[in-house]
């Protein structure tokens, strides 16, 4: 077993594994709050796997673009939206089949304020929509 530096090059009261679309975050809060921060990313560039994402961000559940443009969300229809077996792709498969249903509980009953927290950190969002799970606005796009 090989022993543990006796020093460390640097230092910081977090260290964030990623800067997805968890992993910046999660940096930018400790920050706010006095932390020093360190993130280790594999890649040359920030943005893990949330970066094959285009930019659409699955923030739904009432948010203030959705109440704005008359779309009608709530945790609930959207909880329903992610775990809805009926909902299937062009290939006849369910996407969402194998979702955790703890873990989109948590995920839609958060979803405004991760969503109105993007938005306060001064961070870019257009107020632009597409259709998602035969609904509009449960997904926002960013700039």
């Amino acid at each position: 077993m090989n022993k543990p530096p006796s020093h460390w090059d640097r230092e910081a009261d977090v260290v964030v594994i990623g800067s997805g679309a968890t992993g910046m975050p999660a940096a930018i809060v400790a920050r706010e709050a006095g932390a020093s921060v360190i993130v280790v990313e594999a890649e040359p560039h920030i943005g893990g796997h949330a970066i094959t994402s285009g930019g659409n961000l699955p923030l739904g559940g009432g948010t203030r673009y959705q109440k704005k443009y008359g779309v009608e969300d709530s945790p609930e229809l959207f909880f329903r939206d992610l775990t809805d077996w009926s909902v299937v792709e062009n290939n006849g498969f369910p996407p969402y089949r194998y979702n955790d249903r703890e873990i989109i509980r948590a995920f839609v009953d958060n979803s405004v304020a991760a969503f109105e927290f993007l938005l306060e950190s001064d961070r870019p969002a257009a107020e632009q929509y597409r259709a998602r799970d035969r609904r509009l606005g449960a997904a926002h796009h960013a700039d």
